[in-house]
């Protein structure tokens, strides 16, 4: 295969279900970057999660190849020479501090939940994984999100809208969402890619394909369970294992 871009997610991508980061699968990413292949990494995540959970497992990369996208695009870094991160930042993406607050008070209602303080420009708010140790736990936790999720709503307006995935509810700008984090990854690579490997496990990382130069040729392969996709665009390809186990067998298959 002649992939020279890869953009990956990461939730449910380089992660198992309890959000756990594989360490094979970072292995193949350094990899890839070895072999001259540019890697980024697109993600809700803020850029601080990514530095303790992910980073740590990719110091084998080349750096010059290596990005990280947090909070869909709000958020960016490069990486020098010493894999110390060059960061961006999206300002106008920013939530009010106002609403901020607010829904950090409001998230001390819901027990199997947290504010994520790490996120510096939207509001998110987590399932705790280590709480759900049943099916219980489980059903409880997606009532607090569905409870969650519809007061997030009550601050929709021209710019902001209210999401919910499996395990979390975030308010976010419009306009940072996984088209916008693609845009901003082949802007941070300064590269003309001729094939792109795109890899999800959700619907919303259809919208990676919205962000691809034009002239470049792409695969988007999804890691995620089938029936989490309501549209079924015909260049949506499936693979065999799920999540990152899922990814680990596809990018093994790649020799650059």
């Amino acid at each position: 295969m002649d992939f020279d871009f890869f953009l990956l997610d990461v939730d449910g991508v380089l992660t198992n279900n309890l959000a756990e980061v594989s360490e094979p699968v970072c292995s193949e990413v350094s990899r890839l970057t070895r072999e001259g292949a540019v890697v980024c990494l697109a993600t809700g995540r803020s850029l601080d999660w990514l530095y303790k959970r992910v980073k740590p497992f990719l110091s084998k990369s080349d750096y010059s190849k290596l990005f990280f996208v947090g909070e869909n695009g709000a958020v960016w870094c490069s990486f020098n020479s010493s894999f110390e991160p060059l960061e961006g930042r999206e300002p106008e993406f920013n939530v009010p501090e106002k609403i901020k607050r607010a829904s950090r008070e409001k998230t001390r209602e819901w027990p199997l939940l947290f504010f994520d303080e790490s996120k510096t420009a939207m509001v998110s708010v987590e399932s705790r994984h280590e709480l759900l140790k049943s099916d219980e736990d489980f059903s409880a936790s997606q009532e607090q999100l569905g409870a969650c999720h519809e007061y997030l709503k009550g601050f929709e307006n021209d710019f902001l809208r209210a999401t919910r995935t499996l395990y979390a509810c975030d308010l976010h700008h419009s306009g940072a969402n996984k088209e916008t984090a693609a845009k901003r990854a082949f802007s941070l690579a300064e590269t003309r890619p001729k094939k792109i490997l795109l890899v999800g496990d959700s619907e919303a990382d259809l919208r990676f394909a919205e962000g691809l130069p034009q002239e470049s040729g792409f695969c988007f392969y999804f890691v995620g369970e089938e029936e989490r996709l309501r549209a079924r665009p015909e260049w949506v390809l499936f693979t065999k294992n799920k999540h990152d186990e899922g990814t680990l067998s596809l990018l093994k298959t790649l020799n650059l």
